[in-house]
């Protein structure tokens, strides 16, 4: 789907997410990923590139399946503080009052999301989280990514984390990256 970025047309990456938050933890996956539940719980089976997130602490947990499907672990990390700036623009997103913020990355991109302290976690895809509220919408300007939720569904959904062999920090999966790569 082709939208507008200062003038010039851009294409919005051809995959959709999937955010399931669950009472401590939340899991944020590809829907092109295939069956994502075991025995009724979300996240029970790896899924590479899932994120699992804790709703208390400030941890966050990725699914890494590569080089071998068979042995998947988990990557941890602190989730990123960002420097949110709240603009006091406003509008609705799945019948949702939305307010906008935005921040500067580290390649001095600017970042835009649209949160709603209706749902208060402090939860979005792409790890744009720190808000008083679920990120509905975020947009990475010069990365092309625009990232929209389509619907949200209210109930009771099981979530737990996968079992996997091993759980590394990022410093450690960084280390193994570059030795496969040598």
């Amino acid at each position: 789907m082709p939208f507008t970025v200062n003038g010039q047309q851009r294409i919005v990456p051809r995959h959709s997410e999937t955010l399931v938050i669950g009472d401590t933890l939340a899991l944020l996956y590809r829907e092109a990923s295939g069956k994502v539940k075991k025995d009724g719980v979300y996240g029970a089976k790896p899924l590479h590139h899932a994120q699992f997130t804790l709703l208390t602490g400030d941890r966050y947990y990725s699914v890494v399946a590569w080089p071998n499907r068979n042995h998947p672990y988990l990557v941890t990390d602190t989730i990123y503080k960002r420097d949110w700036v709240v603009t006091g623009k406003k509008k609705t997103i799945l019948d949702f009052s939305c307010e906008h913020a935005y921040y500067l990355n580290t390649k001095r991109d600017t970042v835009s999301a649209w949160f709603t302290r209706s749902i208060p976690i402090a939860l979005g895809p792409y790890f744009q989280t720190g808000l008083p509220g679920l990120v509905l919408e975020a947009e990475e300007h010069n990365n092309d990514l625009l990232v929209r939720a389509k619907k949200i569904e209210r109930g009771v959904f099981p979530v737990a984390f996968p079992k996997v062999e091993e759980i590394v920090s990022v410093e450690e999966y960084r280390t193994r990256s570059r030795k496969r790569r040598q």
